[in-house]
């Protein structure tokens, strides 16, 4: 075998070699540049998840703000409501006539008065109805006091005589009467008896008022 022939075997051997790692590192390229695209693309896809995630999750917060919001604002509307209708319901009874004036009292004295010393703290406003026996004739047509007329109910109630009168010391209040005893007292003012009468009935008010209010709405 010439020279010449050696000299090429060994060329073309070479050759095919380089060509060789050529083809290994443009495989491995590639398969390099594949791991990368596909590490990037997951990692895209997670943050594009974890912002659609985050977006939801926003989203449902909002909702679940805006309801909260909503019932929140619908309880104060129906609070409002509930205040309203007591404060009218007041002002009611405090314009009340004579009769209405007595005719209350009396059936709180028969369903509230009991012992044997009973004393009436009432709001200076109202002490000469009590005592006037124009007033109650006016209001009743009977004779006599509302103060003793109170007194005769109460006693008839319990079955038993008792002694009525008034406190000397005006009631901080401006309806109704504060009842004191030697074994308790009892708040009858008008404040009290309404916020006892929306307690034991607040759903039928409530029916009643947010009825109206959605027609009215």
């Amino acid at each position: 075998m010439s020279a010449n022939t050696v000299i090429q075997k060994i060329q073309e051997k070479a050759q095919a070699q380089c060509d060789e790692i050529i083809e290994n590192g443009k495989q491995k390229a590639d398969a390099a540049r594949e791991a990368i695209l596909n590490d990037g693309k997951a990692k895209a896809d997670g943050i594009l998840e974890k912002a659609r995630e985050d977006a939801a999750m926003l989203l449902r917060a909002g909702t679940q703000q805006a309801s909260l919001d909503s019932k929140i604002d619908c309880l104060n509307h129906k609070h409002e409501l509930l205040q309203k209708a007591k404060a009218e319901a007041k002002a009611k009874l405090l314009s009340s006539d004579a009769a209405q004036f007595c005719a209350l009292r009396l059936k709180l004295a028969q369903e509230n008065i009991h012992g044997d010393k009973m004393r009436l703290r009432v709001p200076e406003a109202d002490k000469d109805k009590y005592t006037s026996a124009a007033f109650y004739k006016e209001a009743t047509g009977g004779n006599g006091t509302l103060l003793a007329a109170m007194e005769q109910a109460a006693s008839d109630a319990q079955g038993a005589p008792l002694t009525l009168t008034l406190d000397e010391n005006d009631a901080p209040i401006d309806g109704g009467f504060l009842l004191c005893g030697e074994t308790y007292d009892m708040d009858l003012s008008l404040d009290a008896l309404l916020a006892d009468v929306f307690e034991q009935h607040e759903k039928q008010i409530a029916d009643c008022l947010f009825a109206a209010g959605k027609d009215a709405t």
